[in-house]
């Protein structure tokens, strides 16, 4: 059974419901783009001993990234947890943002498939590189080191080789 796009926030709440199965990646727009494949995620949604409410999981699969190096298109594979506070008012949300990721629900809605969305966005690598260029340094404006860069105090010791000495305490 595939992941639901939206559940009843109290309902699973009550139940301990969990939610495990493939996810539909022809609704999640934000990652077109990702060409995800075999998505798929594991969801519990339950309440600790401290009445605190959880959304907690993973999600995985395989989207297509760009190398930031060599530009050429590479699969990648995603395993990311999911621990997400929930909170039922903006109050709530403050006081949860110490114990773990505050997530607001709205009217007793949870969009699991906007969660997925967001999740797999959040575990992309900010700098992506294929497995050939995984090593190699980013191009970069700064000359390379093999070209030999003059001392920053190269200039003070110019000054005292014409005779000019720098200023001494008493």
């Amino acid at each position: 059974m595939t992941i639901p796009v939206q559940i009843s926030a109290s309902r699973a709440l009550a139940r301990d419901e969990r939610y495990t199965g493939p996810v539909d990646a022809a609704g999640l727009d934000r990652l077109r783009d990702l060409s995800p494949e075999g998505l798929s995620a594991d969801l519990r949604i339950w309440t600790d001993t401290a009445r605190r409410r959880w959304i907690e999981g993973r999600i995985a699969g395989v989207v297509q990234l760009e190398c930031r190096v060599c530009s050429e298109g590479f699969s990648w594979s995603l395993d990311a947890p999911v621990k997400l506070a929930l909170a039922m008012s903006e109050e709530e949300e403050e006081r949860l943002m110490a114990h773990g990721e505050p997530l607001l629900v709205h009217d007793d809605s949870l969009m699991l498939h906007e969660i997925v969305e967001d999740e797999v966005l959040l575990a992309l690598p900010m700098m992506p590189r294929c497995p050939a260029c995984e090593n190699a340094r980013p191009p970069s404006d700064e000359p390379s080191d093999e070209v030999a860069r003059p001392s920053p105090l190269a200039a003070l010791k110019s000054l005292s080789l014409k005779g000019v000495t720098p200023a001494r305490r008493k």
